[in-house]
């Protein structure tokens, strides 16, 4: 039950921090703060797969977080090319 209530806050903080991070009614500073809680999100998962891949020398985890660095490498390149567009220095 405990679990079930932390799953949900947790999912509400990333899927908060994820729309605030792209909203510009949300202020600057606070929208940098949560930009740095996403990337330590989103490292963390990163280190532990690596260290599961490490630790275990495990090929399947190691695949996994190759693929997650690249797709995360494809995501932000999208969106800074996006920008590059929205800002007309493309």
């Amino acid at each position: 039950m405990l679990d079930l209530v932390f799953e949900i806050l947790f999912e509400l903080l990333l899927e908060g921090s994820m729309e605030a991070v792209q909203s510009r009614r949300v202020p600057l500073p606070l929208r940098v703060f949560l930009l740095g809680v996403l990337a330590a999100v989103y490292g963390g998962l990163l280190y532990v797969i690596i260290e599961i891949a490490v630790v275990y020398k495990s090929i399947v985890a190691g695949i996994i977080a190759v693929l997650y660095v690249v797709f995360a490498v494809m995501l932000i390149r999208k969106k800074y090319e996006a920008y590059k567009i929205k800002r007309g220095t493309y």
